[in-house]
């Protein structure tokens, strides 16, 4: 079963199961009343409030930060504080004395000759990443703080979020929301969009996220993507920066916005890329965060904001633990719609099945991704390699060819190259390949289109060729076929881009088409192959290629072969791709496979006298055996055509044939060829073992021997690969006269072993699904699920459900998948509520529970066991406890 089959069969159902056990446990409830509110007595409002947090574009160094009142209208009334940020981008401001909780302003500015910024792109212009550069004079950032009257503290973060959120706010304003409530609603609706709190979070810089927990390392890629987006044509500008922040202002990311959301998910996965040392639970949350994002591309995100959980930041206790109960109960509707559903209806509930995936990423599928990236590097190479000799051609157009080469470094076909020039440097690739594994790729019909110019071709040289096609802008089209009609891929202007790093990596990039087994896909595809390291090609024999999969990415229209069509995303991301060969591992482990062997002279044993000792053989025969899991059994053809001038002549054939196999006591059967009028005598022994006992122990040693002699022959570079594999059926097919066996064929059916994961090898990465969820209740929810490999054993799940304008997400983190001994349990959403379950267990009985149930960080509540092992959420609220069961 392929890695995509194993993982996204169990999507939904895991999901599903980890919603029940972690929160319904079974889906009855008991619901405690919801208790009476009573008065606060909140604190006075101090004299000195403080405010601290960070400056975030890339840390914001030594910029000027001051904070403004704003009245009702969101009108700034005036400065109540003023500092500035150092080297780290913190800053730390006293509030005035005379000022007033409400909702403050807090600007972050650049102060000429004195602030700068770390970049945090991968490029800033001519800066690279973690390089001071300077801003624009009038660029800033801003945030919309709500102070209580409780608070003697308040942490604010500024960041491109921030300034997104705020601008919403000033919209939400407009439209006749008060200011705290519209500050309250956009928060909510950006954390939706970047998958974290942003007001509960510290902001970082690139820079700053070696050592962060979660939230920050998520806020520090966040950050990081929009400077990639910021600096996507190497350039930075104030109204580039105005029309990011202002994207959201409609409540809505779609196209005409600044930016995509699939533009945003591929900048987080650029800043990924360089950064795969981050925490593992930010890693998975960052994952789901891109499935959700590219699933979403040309539909938009319309994050939603749930009225029923909005509490006043200066809500009494009383309205905090009756908002969380209704949290609380709408998810447990969700979770018994769930609960009721079979496993089987639960995965037909999911518009985008396991089998559809399987069949458009199966091993033929990969071996066509996979002689694609090699295809272009070995046609690639033979350019570079060889521009002195070319040159002629690719100046003045015409055709060549080229060789193509197995990872053993054989011929095994003949690609032609033909060069024209129409807005730059084009090349065609055709031609078609037969595998050593008779994986056959025909045709293939490429086109490789560079914006190299005609001048910059004839002042190249073979010493600056290479470079000057690296530096190209590459894009790939055409269409690769397996050469029996099952499976196409169709590109349609791939981008190519080449990684210049310790594991060189290629990435292709844009619109396909790809139909498989009778399944479709129609959308944008992203493949980035790396270079294997050396310890990473470990299945000798078996055509590996010297890349791996780093990342695969299907987003679009998927359509299952009773013609149901779905928009969905499923993604693949291997962090340890370099030292593991994925690819080979996918297309061979547990694999059928056929060969052939030619076996001659003294290696065939004169068999055919004791297994036929009574028959009388033609002038020529031809004789099989088989070795299967059953037994032995054999037949032998006596090959001699009569009554080929007429039909007398063959009815006494069929009567011969009849009366010689009835006399000798064997079943028969009777190969009849209708045009010469012709027929073949054929003898048939259904046991070859049971005809001929003595026969049997010899001739399974002999065949044994010459099968594991051909198989040390073909694998012998791996002796543990050799070692495992089955074979399941075994044939002899022998050209003979009456006595003695002269040449033939071995042919070999086996099945090679499941390739078995260790602790030193093992796949690191994450896969996610995101499609629509087809159960009525749920009124067509969009699900996200990231399953994220972290150690052999351990590892984490984050899904995200999200419907009729609300949102939850469960995260669950493990030390073992198999018998943990410490799970870790989130459920929350964009508005702040969380319920936080930690569980110890010992043999998969439960030793101890314990967590809290937060809004906005605030603990409101704590998780018991009482009675042994019946868990409750307690409230305290004065002098009264609310207990609430969780079953």
């Amino acid at each position: 079963m392929s890695l995509a089959k194993k993982l996204s069969a169990s999507v939904a159902a895991v999901t599903a199961a980890l919603i029940i056990t972690g929160c319904s446990n079974g889906g009855s409830s008991s619901h405690a009343p919801t208790p009476v509110q009573t008065p606060s007595n909140p604190p006075a409002a101090s004299d000195n409030i403080g405010v601290d947090g960070a400056a975030t574009k890339g840390v914001m160094q030594f910029a000027k930060v001051t904070a403004f009142e704003l009245d009702s209208t969101g009108r700034q009334l005036g400065k109540v504080g003023e500092t500035e940020t150092d080297e780290d981008g913190s800053y730390e401001l006293t509030l005035a004395d005379d000022y007033t909780p409400g909702v403050i302003e807090i600007v972050v500015s650049v102060t000429d000759g004195q602030t700068k910024m770390i970049c945090d792109a991968l490029r800033c212009g001519d800066a690279s990443t973690g390089a001071a550069v300077d801003l624009p004079g009038d660029f800033s950032m801003h945030s919309l703080v709500v102070v209580s009257q409780a608070q003697t503290a308040v942490s604010a973060s500024i960041s491109p979020w921030t300034s997104m959120a705020a601008e919403r706010a000033k919209t939400l304003l407009s439209q006749g929301n008060s200011l705290p409530d519209a500050v309250r609603q956009s928060n909510a609706e950006i954390n939706e969009l970047v998958g974290f709190n942003l007001e509960k979070s510290r902001s970082r810089g690139l820079s700053q996220v070696a050592g962060a927990g979660n939230e920050e390392s998520q806020y520090a890629i966040l950050n990081a993507a929009a400077a990639e987006l910021l600096f996507a044509d190497g350039t930075f500008s104030t109204e580039r920066f105005r029309a990011f922040i202002q994207a959201m202002n409609d409540g809505i990311l779609a196209q005409g916005d600044a930016f995509t959301p699939g533009q945003l998910a591929k900048a987080i996965e650029s800043v990924l890329d360089r950064n795969a040392q981050l925490d593992h639970q930010a890693i998975a949350a960052l994952n789901n965060l891109v499935g959700r994002l590219a699933a979403a591309d040309d539909g938009g995100v319309d994050p939603g904001y749930d009225d029923d959980l909005d509490v006043g930041d200066d809500a009494v206790t009383a309205e905090k633990i009756a908002a969380f109960q209704r949290f609380l109960s709408q998810v447990r509707t969700w979770v018994g719609v769930i609960e009721g559903l079979d496993e089987g209806a639960l995965k037909q509930a999911v518009a985008v099945d396991s089998d559809t995936i399987e069949r458009l990423v199966d091993e033929g599928s990969q071996a066509q991704l996979k002689f694609l990236g090699d295809l272009v590097s070995q046609s690639r190479g033979h350019l570079t390699g060889n521009f002195e000799g070319l040159q002629d051609l690719i100046v003045g157009g015409g055709t060549t060819t080229m060789d193509y080469l197995n990872w053993e470094g054989e011929k095994v076909g003949t690609i032609t190259l033909s060069f024209s020039h129409s807005d730059g440097f084009q090349i065609g690739i055709g031609g078609s390949l037969v595998g050593k594994d008779n994986t056959v790729f025909l045709p293939f019909d490429l086109t490789l289109a560079t914006d190299i110019s005609l001048a910059e071709l004839m002042a190249a040289t073979e010493e600056s060729f290479p470079q000057l096609f690296a530096n190209s802008k590459i894009v790939l089209s055409g269409r690769i076929e397996d050469g029996q009609g099952t499976s196409t891929l169709l590109l349609n202007e791939l981008s190519l881009a080449m990684g210049a790093a310790e594991h060189p990596t290629m990435t292709l990039l844009g619109d396909v088409g790809i139909r498989n087994q009778g399944v479709q896909f129609s959308g944008l595809i992203e493949v980035t192959l790396v270079r294997l390291s050396d310890e990473g090609v470990w299945l000798e024999g078996l055509e590996s290629s010297p890349v791996s999969l780093r990342r695969f990415r299907l987003a679009g229209e998927f359509s299952s072969d009773d013609g149901v069509s779905t928009s969905s995303m499923v993604a693949v991301n291997l962090r340890n791709a370099a030292h593991i060969d994925i690819l080979s591992w996918l297309q061979h482990s547990g694999a059928q496979r056929y060969v052939e062997v030619p076996v001659i002279g003294n290696d065939l044993p004169p068999f055919a006298r004791y297994l036929f000792p009574n028959t009388v053989l033609m002038e020529t025969g031809f004789g099989r055996v088989v070795l299967n899991e059953s037994g032995m059994e054999g037949y032998l053809h006596a090959r001699g055509y009569t009554g080929a001038n007429g039909a007398s002549e063959y009815k006494a054939c069929l009567d011969n044939a009849a009366e010689v196999l009835g006399s000798a006591g064997y079943g028969h059967y009777l190969d009849i060829y209708e045009e010469k009028k012709a027929c073949a005598e054929a003898f048939y022994v259904p046991q070859v073992v049971e005809h001929n006992g003595p026969f049997d122990s010899e001739f399974r040693q002999w065949l044994t021997a010459l099968v594991e002699k051909y198989i040390a022959r073909r694998y012998g570079n791996d002796l543990e690969l050799a070692a495992g594999i089955q074979a399941e059926r075994i044939w002899l097919d022998i050209e003979t006269d009456p006595f003695l066996a002269k040449s033939g064929r071995m042919g070999v059916q086996f099945r090679l072993p499941e390739f078995q994961e260790t602790e030193e090898r093992f796949l690191e990465g994450s896969f996610t699904l995101s499609s629509r969820v087809n159960i009525p209740e749920l009124h067509s929810a969009q699900l996200t699920a990231t399953i994220d490999r972290t150690s052999f054993r351990g590892g984490s799940v984050i899904a995200t459900v999200a419907a009729e304008g609300k949102t939850y997400s469960l995260a669950l983190s493990t030390d073992d998948i198999d018998t943990p001994e410490a799970v870790n349990l989130r459920l929350f959403n964009a508005q702040g509520y969380e319920l936080n379950i930690n569980a110890t267990l010992s043999g998969g009985e439960l030793n101890a529970l314990d967590g809290e149930a937060l809004i906005d960080g605030e603990a409101i509540g704590s998780l018991e066991l009482r009675d042994g092992s019946m868990p409750f959420i307690v409230y305290p609220n004065g002098d009264e406890t609310v207990m609430e069961s969780l079953l």
